[in-house]
């Protein structure tokens, strides 16, 4: 009884917590050392690249830009089997990148725009990477060949796509004959501008707090020597995707491999961007299911990264992220069909 108990997700939180500790006094250069290279990190480069699009997203958010936005992204939408006010979130995502798309589903819902059971899938397909950070920072600067960038970008984006609709089929129907009113927007531009800010600030600040842990820990294992070749790049890059993407780089793997395994780690993001996100999502979403769902939307870029190096002789990028959208569209219509649940339809929530 006491072993089971002691299985608890508490006591073995606390278990790992101690062990960091623990390591970080053993090997205090080391963690100081990894301390501030994220600090310089998130001081020049997230901060000024997160914060105004955080506080700019906000600001329409609360200016009642969602709905208008969902309006004109319906029949997308409708296409995933997504509530039309979830396309705000959805477009923020995949222009500013995470976490921005999480934060934005969690607002939603915090101002009843979508229900639990809308959230869900929502929050799958709203996690996204931008595409600066994926055709400049990953395929340019990282990998060293720009020519990438756009392969990269839509499979990434196509996996995000197939991954939401999957997850769609199973919560959407919950929502069926509910009623959903969203809370009235503020109408004073100073209080408007006041909320933004401060709670982006918040939000940059709980950024910096998780990459600050998991770089520490990064550098914890690196001092230890477990970070050491294929598997530790991988492992690295299940911590902190960007560091698992330049180790592998680094490791001068051929690029029918180097592929699969960036759009993979791009997918999934990282545990500490996991965790980033977890932090704008309310409650409801468990840190099991979302990290569930990554690996999910992880395996469907790897194979469709696979399919991309095996038909790019054949089909272009675009032709085949085109194909693949009316596929998945076609695919859940069909399967919708024959189980009779149907698309509920996108609307407020009271």
């Amino acid at each position: 009884m006491k072993i089971k108990k002691f299985f608890q997700p508490r006591y073995l939180y606390i278990l790992l917590f101690a062990v960091f500790i623990i390591l970080s006094v053993i090997r205090s250069q080391t963690a100081l050392q990894g301390a501030a290279d994220i600090i310089l990190l998130w001081a020049k480069a997230v901060l000024p690249a997160l914060l105004p699009f955080m506080i700019a997203s906000q600001a329409l958010l609360l200016l009642g830009c969602a709905p208008s936005l969902g309006k004109a992204l319906r029949p997308f939408m409708n296409l995933l089997g997504m509530p039309a006010v979830g396309g705000y979130a959805l477009a923020m995502s995949l222009i500013c990148g995470y976490p921005t798309g999480a934060r934005m589903c969690g607002e939603l819902y915090n101002q009843k725009y979508i229900s639990r059971a809308q959230l869900k899938p929502l929050s799958v397909l709203c996690h996204s990477s931008g595409p600066v950070f994926i055709t400049g920072s990953v395929a340019a600067s990282i990998l060293g060949k720009p020519d990438l960038g756009l392969p990269l970008l839509i499979i990434h984006y196509l996996a995000c796509l197939l991954a939401g609709s999957l997850y769609g089929l199973f919560f959407q129907s919950a929502d069926k004959g509910q009623t959903f009113n969203g809370e009235p927007p503020l109408t004073s531009i100073g209080e408007i501008m006041r909320a933004s800010i401060l709670s982006s600030i918040k939000a940059i600040l709980s950024v910096g707090g998780y990459m600050l842990l998991f770089g520490v820990i990064i550098a914890l294992a690196d001092d230890f020597g477990l970070l050491k070749g294929f598997a530790g790049g991988l492992a690295a890059g299940i911590m902190e995707m960007t560091n698992g993407i330049s180790r592998l780089s680094a490791l001068g793997l051929p690029i029918e491999k180097l592929i699969p395994l960036c759009s993979l780690l791009l997918s999934f993001s990282g545990l500490s961007i996991c965790m980033q996100a977890l932090a704008f999502l309310p409650k409801e979403i468990s840190p099991l299911f979302f990290i569930g769902a990554r690996a999910v939307t992880a395996c469907a870029a790897y194979l469709l990264s696979k399919l991309y190096i095996a038909c790019a002789s054949l089909l272009p990028p675009l032709a085949a992220a085109a194909g693949g959208i009316i596929l998945c569209a076609v695919i859940r219509r069909k399967v919708i069909s024959r189980t009779g649940r149907g698309i509920a339809s996108p609307a407020r929530h009271t």
